[in-house]
Order: structure tokens, then C-alpha cells, then sequence
């Protein structure tokens, strides 16, 4: 199995292909921050473009996976800019994929979709640095100092959000936590 770096050189439509097929988790990213299935297709298409493009300048100084991130990340800043806010309570609970989703008794899927729906809601209430990071972290995988080379802050900085992070989701969260347990 080729290198992610290999394909690179490569740069054949094959390698390319792969690439795209390594990197699907790029589309969760973009429809988390996008908060639109099909505008987040249309950005990852961009992204493998100027990977595709721009293949002979990548240096190596990071992975490849956070390179292709980072400049998800561009794109994804440059299209928040020029377009009209989207409601935040747009984004589709699959994307997420919060609580995996398995044959249940009806009690225990309206109960797991609640828990999914309070969870997007905390999340969604983040603010945007802290939201960023904990995504990155928790639903694309990076490690705090991948993720930090991505924001472009210190991996301190990243530490220090993912705290904060989930402080205030255990805060937002208690509440309903408390109520359905009956604790107080």
C-alpha cells in the first residue's frame, strides 16, 4: 500500500482517487462546519483540486492528512465569508454520528435521538474556536498537536479549548443529565 505522500508524487487520477477515499472524513468535517451536505461536496471537490493542483508544492513539514485539512479549513473560511449565515440547527443529526445507530427496541432509538439532538444542540452552542477544536479532536480525529497545526495555535491553545470545550458541554448537558436521572 502506497504512502499518502507517495500518491502525491504520483499525482495520477488513480492516486488521487485514493486519496479522496482515504480522506472521506474531510466531507464530515465540511458539513459540520458548512452546515450543508451539498456545499460541503462542492468544497471537498475544491480541496482535492488544490491538492490535485498544487500536489509538487507540498513540503512535507506536516502529514498529508493535515495538509488536506488545513486547506479545507482555508476554503471553508473563505466561503463562511462571502456567504449569508446559515441556521445553526441545520446541520443533519447522520452527519454527526453521534450514537451509532444499531437494531434497538423503539425506546432505546427515541432515547438514543434525544440524546443525539441535546448533544448537536450543546455542541452548536460552542463557541466557534472551541466548536472547531472539539470537532476536529473528537469526530475527525486529530491528535491536539495535529489539530493545532490546522487552527494554527499552539498545541497548548488547543488543550486549553478542548477543557473549556467540555466544561461547557457538561454544564450545557447537566440539566438534561439531572432531569431524565431525577438526580438534583
Amino acid at each position: 500500500m502506497k504512502t499518502d505522500e507517495e500518491l502525491l508524487a504520483n499525482g495520477g487520477s488513480e492516486a488521487m482517487a485514493l486519496l479522496m477515499e482515504r480522506y472521506q472524513s474531510l466531507y464530515g468535517y465540511l458539513v459540520r462546519e458548512l452546515r450543508d451536505p451539498h456545499e460541503a461536496e462542492d468544497l471537498l471537490q475544491e480541496v482535492m483540486l488544490r491538492v490535485w493542483r498544487n500536489r509538487k508544492k507540498f513540503r512535507g513539514d506536516s502529514s498529508v492528512r493535515i495538509w488536506l485539512f488545513c486547506i479545507a479549513r482555508n476554503l471553508v473560511i473563505d466561503h463562511v465569508r462571502r456567504k449569508v449565515p446559515v441556521p445553526v440547527e441545520t446541520i443533519p443529526a447522520a452527519e454527526l454520528k453521534l450514537v451509532k445507530s444499531a437494531p434497538q427496541e423503539a425506546d432505546q432509538f427515541a432515547i438514543g435521538n434525544e440524546l443525539n439532538r441535546s448533544i448537536e444542540k450543546a455542541i452548536r452552542a460552542l463557541p466557534e474556536e472551541l466548536r472547531e477544536t472539539f470537532c476536529l479532536i473528537r469526530f475527525d480525529g486529530l491528535r491536539y498537536r495535529d489539530a493545532a497545526s490546522v487552527i494554527g495555535v499552539s498545541e497548548g491553545s488547543v488543550k486549553m479549548r478542548m477543557i473549556r470545550a467540555m466544561r461547557k458541554l457538561r454544564e450545557s448537558l447537566s440539566p438534561d443529565w439531572e432531569a431524565e436521572n431525577g438526580s438534583t
